[in-house]
């Protein structure tokens, strides 16, 4: 499915039953979630494909965008990464030597794949050809990137913040298990910790503290700040996406069941085309939203 934002909505693979045109306050029903009218904006579903479509059947853990209008996407069960256009087509796999645990984009040239050994690695996006290993901590599971700075998880209780060459700027000590990270472009770092549905907020001068704490959130499986500091987190156990306030104080509903989303595993932000990727279905399909 692709190309949703105006018209008639043709379905030439895979029937997934969405709506093309989302106006955020419409999906939450709780009027406690309703946005004002004059804050009202819109997601335009641009993409979606079944992973099926990708070397025969893979559940998809993890994936991000990356330049040429492509995604990298991989399942941390197997010694692949994936490579294919927005729809799904084209798909090239990238043979590695470890198990990939997250991937993040460095720039347009490279991409970042961690695993649980004490390095990640870098992807030649020109070539599709694994390159260096750069050593990490204890164990770099989790990573994240923005503008030439890596946020790694390097230990069950701290995210270190290094270079392209593994050299270490700082180090944040964490209060739980950093699962899920996302970097903004001020060098903050949100993240979801392992058994906990707050999310966390890591502050340049290397403090942490809770960014938001919900009991209505819960089960939260993927984290994605936006190039405006709007945090997007997926809950896997409620079957929806939810777009934090700046200033960490609500949160509103932008998908949910009604919009095709079902066991919502991760997200991913795309800040050159504004876009959100969400990997739905407990892996099995792909859905890429315009948000407007």
């Amino acid at each position: 499915m692709e190309n949703m934002c105006q018209g008639t909505v043709t379905i030439e693979k895979e029937h997934m039953q969405v709506s093309t045109v989302l106006d955020i306050d419409q999906q939450g029903r709780d009027n406690a979630h309703a946005r004002p009218q004059s804050n009202q904006k819109r997601l335009c579903l641009v993409n979606s494909f079944k992973t099926s479509e990708i070397d025969g059947g893979v559940n998809i853990h993890c994936g991000c965008f990356i330049p040429g209008n492509r995604l990298l996407l991989a399942n941390s069960y197997y010694e692949n990464i994936y490579v294919c256009d927005l729809d799904g087509s084209n798909v090239r796999s990238i043979e590695l030597q470890v198990n990939p645990c997250a991937v993040a984009l460095y720039d347009n040239n490279k991409a970042l794949v961690s695993s649980h050994r004490r390095f990640f690695q870098i992807i030649d996006l020109d070539t599709l050809e694994p390159g260096s290993n750069i050593s990490v901590g204890l164990e770099c599971t989790v990573i994240t990137s923005v503008n030439g700075t890596i946020c790694v998880r390097d230990s069950n209780s701290s995210l270190s913040m290094v270079d392209i060459d593994g050299v270490e700027r700082g180090k944040i000590s964490t209060t739980f298990d950093p699962l899920h990270i996302s970097i903004n472009k001020a060098n903050e770092v949100y993240y979801i910790a392992s058994n906990d549905d707050k999310i966390f907020v890591t502050t340049s001068d290397w403090k942490e503290r809770v960014f938001y704490d919900s009991p209505e959130l819960k089960g939260l499986m993927g984290i994605a700040v936006s190039d405006n500091n709007d945090v997007y987190v997926s809950s896997v156990d409620l079957n929806a996406i939810y777009k934090l306030s700046q200033d960490g104080q609500k949160h509103d509903i932008v998908l949910n069941e009604e919009d095709g989303i079902k066991g919502p595993m991760g997200l991913s932000y795309n800040d050159v085309t504004k876009e959100l990727m969400v990997i739905n279905e407990d892996g099995l399909s792909i859905m890429i939203y315009k948000i407007q």
